[in-house]
């Protein structure tokens, strides 16, 4: 019953980025701020939202469960051909390689840190999050990689096509390839820093996620919640 909350609250976490959550109703007081933070989600804002999820985390415990040990992967650093441009963000602290050319913008209240958007097509962007988390320090607390992407999937109407559990630079990192319709999205989960930490890359159709997979995936693996 913990692992189901911790479910539910992740698939909290990740309200907004396909439009297409649905976290279902329990008795237990986690649920009660889960259905009370979504009721309020269009007067709070999406990183209020988070914030009360990730407090709701913090106070839930889950039995330990020994999982397979994750794959140690080297950061990415390609350019793809000088397609991608590195990206280091000093004030936040963090760094990732960038489709070129993509428009930049910053601190969206309730919405993102960062956003990289498309400067054709609109809805292909890649976004960066940040909330306070006060206990865990790895994001193997909300179980096995596998699992989590299932039950994340189930609860969006998504199919997940790839659940990747990783260390890079000694920080754990679940990354999650999901599709709904015709949209794909690639998203990425860690802890760092006593921040919880999402990555989102979104391609809204067919022709678009044959375009830029490889490009997102170079993203994901660049990806890195420190400097």
């Amino acid at each position: 019953m913990q692992a189901a909350r911790f479910f539910a609250l992740i698939a909290l976490i990740l309200v907004g980025s396909l439009n297409a959550f649905v976290v279902p109703a329990r008795s237990s007081g986690v649920a009660s701020k889960m259905q009370l933070a979504m009721t309020a989600e269009g007067a709070m804002g999406r990183r209020e939202v988070l914030a009360a999820a990730t407090a709701a985390v913090a106070t839930a415990t889950v039995p330990i469960v020994a999982f397979a040990e994750p794959e140690q992967v080297e950061r990415a650093t390609s350019r793809m051909g000088g397609t991608m441009d590195p990206y280091n963000d000093v004030n936040k602290g963090f760094k990732l390689m960038r489709p070129g050319g993509w428009d930049a913008f910053s601190n969206a209240p309730g919405e993102y840190d960062v956003k990289f958007v498309d400067l054709v097509n609109k809805a292909e962007t890649i976004t960066v999050s940040t909330t306070p988390v006060k206990s865990s320090t790895s994001i193997d607390a909300l179980g096995e990689v596998g699992a989590v992407g299932a039950k994340l999937a189930a609860s969006r109407g998504a199919e997940l096509l790839s659940a990747n559990d990783k260390i890079t630079e000694n920080i754990r990192a679940y990354t999650f390839e999901f599709k709904k319709g015709s949209s794909y999205e690639i998203y990425q989960l860690s802890i760092n820093k006593g921040r919880l930490w999402s990555l989102s890359c979104v391609a809204p159709s067919e022709k678009s996620w044959a375009k830029r997979k490889e490009a997102y995936r170079v993203v994901a693996g660049s990806f890195l919640p420190r400097l």
